[in-house]
This record gives structure tokens, C-alpha cells and sequence, in this order.
């Protein structure tokens, strides 16, 4: 069978929301603007210390609006399982937490981001990292509610980030994030459970009223010299290679979206793509080809077709296209 594909670049651009960072400490703030309690230091280098026991700190829920309206919420920490801990508080480690809305840590070695509607935690994310290494990491994560009445669409929208890459890009559809008069918690949970204190050293916290690109949270990671898993700037993708990305499709049909989000899962977890060799295109009857990249004449035959509507386009998760190398979204005949 023979596929004509037709490229019609989509315009449709994506504008961040014109909020500014809502709080930010360590690196450019002191912490004790934060005002830290229970039992911490801070070292001449600006180096929170917590104990994993008492401490944390408290911050004005209103600074971080509710996550459907678009937050990223971002860290550099390094995790110590003291001796003194019991074997709950060494696995169990808030990084943010609001009573009754979200939590954002670290669950036996995962890293962890649950949400809450009001009556339960509904969407428990982990992703398998590496910890146990006496290092920096860098941790984000950016949540918004995606919503198309006239196409029944309505999702959260979740993106986690370690060391500066895309670990796990999630839309859970129709949930709702309740609101919180609680405060954000840092370092620790004031309601989640009493072993969820953080243990460790933090060097900075960031969260911002706007969802953040895959590039600001890879620039936001390359900040820390600290952080020694830093991505290759030769294997990052190009700023224009970006723009593109960022101007694909936010809304639309499930299948556009799965089809949207293949694309981007390929594309920052491939060591080696050339989108300016890669047309990308958008039309109203999408289907997806993947193909296989041969380093002498580049494309081979397809390997995977999806057309609008099939088994396979509504069964689009990210990841499902990682072991290829380039990816067509097109009309399909």
C-alpha cells in the first residue's frame, strides 16, 4: 500500500501565559525569606539542609494558583537517608505539597506527583529515577487543564521533568483539581502523612503561574553546576527546532493530541533529530507514519500507519514511539 502525504503546516502558535515567576528561593533569594523551621541549616553557599524529621517550610497558597489554570513547580535537591530515619520517613519525601490539591516528592526512589478533586487523590504519577547517587538533581513538573466543549476534550495536562528531560507526559481526562486554602508546603506535607518530611540538601525552588517549555526547565537545570547529569548541549534540540515544537496543537481531537504527543516524546528523548529535515504537518483528517532512519539514504518504507479514528491512533500514549527516529503527522490517502 502506498501513502500520499500531504504537509500543511499548521499556525497555530502557543503563547505562555504572561504570568511571572510566583515565588522562587535558594539561588537568588535567601532561604530565610522563606522562613525555614524544625531543625535546618544554611550553609555560605546559600545550601538548605534538612533533616527528613521536623523541618520544612510554608508558603501563601495565593502566590501559586490552582493547577488547571497552568503552574510549573520546579527544584534542585539532593536526598540523604540519615540513619536516624525510619525506613517510612527514608522512602517518602515531600517537595511540594497543598492540602487536599497536589503533592509533588518522592516515593521509594520515584519520583512522585499525585492531584486531588476534593474528595480523593485521583492521579498517581511515578516515574523510576536515580537517586541513590549522593547528587544534584534537578526535578519540575507543569500541570494545565486543556479543555474543547465542541470537541467533548477535557484533560490535565502533566509533564514531569528530571535532570532537565521529559521522564513522563500524562493527560488524564475529565478530572478536576480542587481548590486549597491550605498553604504550599515545601520540604515537607502538613496533611499527606508524617513521614513525608524531605531529607537532604536543597539548593533552589521555582514555581511560576504558567506552564514552562521543555526548554526553560533544561536552561533552569544548566544553571546548576552542581547538577552533574546535565544534558549534552550538542544532543539538545535547536531553538528553532523548539519553536516548532512549541507551535504544535494544544487543543483538539484525542487523536491530534496522542498524535501531538508522540511527537514531542520522540523528539526530547531522541539523541539525534533534525526537525528541518523532518516536515512536520497538521491537517483535518490526521494520520501518523513512523519511519525508520537509515543513515545512508535516510527514510525507509513505514513501519506504522495511523489513521484517524483507528484502534491504534485512539491508543497513542508517549513513549509508544520512542525506539524510532522520525515521525510525519499527515493526511493520509
Amino acid at each position: 500500500m502506498k501513502f500520499f502525504y500531504t504537509f500543511i503546516f499548521l499556525l497555530t502558535v502557543f503563547i505562555p501565559l504572561s504570568a511571572k515567576e510566583a515565588f522562587g528561593f535558594g539561588r537568588d533569594v535567601p532561604w530565610q525569606k522563606a522562613a525555614p523551621k524544625g531543625k535546618f541549616s544554611v550553609s555560605k553557599d546559600n545550601i538548605l539542609a534538612l533533616d527528613g524529621k521536623t523541618a520544612g517550610m510554608d508558603i501563601d497558597t495565593k502566590l501559586l494558583q490552582n493547577p488547571e489554570k497552568g503552574i510549573t513547580l520546579m527544584a534542585v535537591l539532593k536526598v540523604a537517608k540519615f540513619p536516624y530515619l525510619t525506613s517510612e520517613d527514608k522512602y517518602h519525601d515531600a517537595i511540594f505539597c497543598r492540602r487536599h490539591q497536589l503533592i509533588m516528592g518522592i516515593d521509594f526512589d520515584r519520583f512522585y506527583v499525585n492531584f486531588h478533586n476534593g474528595q480523593k487523590w485521583f492521579a498517581p504519577l511515578l516515574v523510576n529515577v536515580k537517586l541513590n547517587d549522593n547528587q544534584f538533581h534537578s526535578f519540575a513538573m507543569t500541570a494545565e487543564r486543556i479543555r474543547v466543549e465542541s470537541q467533548g476534550d477535557d484533560h490535565l495536562a502533566v509533564r514531569m521533568y528530571f535532570d532537565g528531560k521529559l521522564v513522563l507526559e500524562r493527560n488524564i481526562p475529565n478530572v478536576k483539581v480542587a481548590d486549597s486554602t491550605g498553604e504550599l508546603n515545601i520540604g515537607y506535607s502538613s496533611s499527606f502523612g508524617k513521614v513525608w518530611n524531605l531529607g537532604g540538601e536543597i539548593i533552589d525552588v521555582r514555581g511560576y503561574n504558567k506552564v514552562l517549555s521543555v526548554n526553560d526547565i533544561e536552561d533552569y537545570t544548566a544553571k546548576f553546576k552542581e547538577i552533574k547529569n546535565q544534558p549534552q548541549r550538542s544532543l539538545r534540540l535547536s531553538d528553532s527546532d523548539r519553536k516548532l515544537l512549541d507551535s504544535l496543537p494544544q487543543k483538539g481531537s484525542a487523536q491530534l493530541l496522542g498524535a501531538v504527543s508522540a511527537v514531542r516524546n520522540l523528539a526530547y528523548k531522541t539523541t539525534k533529530f533534525n526537525w528541518q529535515k523532518t516536515p512536520l504537518s497538521f491537517s483535518p483528517v490526521v494520520g501518523i507514519a513512523v519511519f525508520g532512519r537509515n543513515d545512508r539514504d535516510g527514510f525507509l518504507a513505514a513501519k506504522d500507519v495511523c489513521t484517524n479514528g483507528s484502534k491504534r491512533c485512539r491508543q497513542l500514549h508517549p513513549g509508544i514511539f520512542a525506539d524510532r527516529t522520525e515521525v510525519v503527522i499527515a493526511d493520509s490517502k
